[in-house]
């Protein structure tokens, strides 16, 4: 494959382009290309329509560059250029950030001057992950206290179980009522439910 320079003039982007460049992105591809150059060239048919790399080509002009370098794809049906746009975009797509690898990195740099990434949003970033790591397994009271008690509903059938029924009015009478209230009053169909696992007991 051959790849060349041409002319960005000369360049042009599809009827309808699947992806769109807002002002934000363009300013950090064009930060990316002044501080590492073109590390990809954008791929372009025999028209010169640019298939792959519309935002390069754009922060390239904010940038003020006159060429861009391109690899000319050329015998593809007009279904498959569309196809490929389609593709190249998706597939980026579906991979993700490891931020603890970022993290790592960012450790071992100690430099925060990224393209893509403000200084402030990476310091924070770094900062926060660093404060995680630190409380880690620590619990404050409520915690503590929400823990407590899901362990005593687990110990407890998921609190179905009452040590001491009571009434209605909060006294320990309890009626027969109000003991066998939406259940059948024949012993033989009376439900319990297992203090230990919270099973139901015919």
């Amino acid at each position: 494959m051959k790849i060349t320079k041409v002319n960005i003039d000369t360049l042009k982007s599809p009827e309808k382009n699947v992806r769109k460049h807002n002002e934000k992105q363009i300013k950090e591809l064009a930060r990316s290309i002044e501080k590492f150059g073109q590390i990809r060239p954008v791929v372009i048919d025999e028209n010169n329509v640019v298939y792959c790399g519309n935002g390069l080509v754009e922060a390239a002009k904010f940038a003020g560059w006159t060429h861009v370098e391109a690899l000319k794809k050329t015998g593809m049906s007009e279904a498959d250029k569309k196809k490929f746009m389609i593709a190249d975009n998706r597939i980026y797509t579906l991979g993700f950030d490891d931020f603890e690898n970022i993290n790592s990195i960012l450790e071992e740099i100690g430099d925060f001057d990224i393209p893509g990434f403000d200084t402030e949003t990476l310091e924070a970033m770094f900062g926060d992950i660093d404060e995680e790591i630190e409380s880690f397994g620590v619990l404050d009271d409520t915690e503590k206290r929400e823990a407590q008690e899901s362990s005593r509903q687990q110990e407890y059938g998921q609190g179905n179980y009452s040590e001491t029924p009571t009434s209605s009015d909060g006294s320990d009478n309890v009626t027969d009522d109000e003991n066998t209230a939406g259940e059948d009053s024949t012993t033989d169909n009376a439900e319990h439910i297992c203090p230990h696992c919270g099973q139901v007991i015919r």
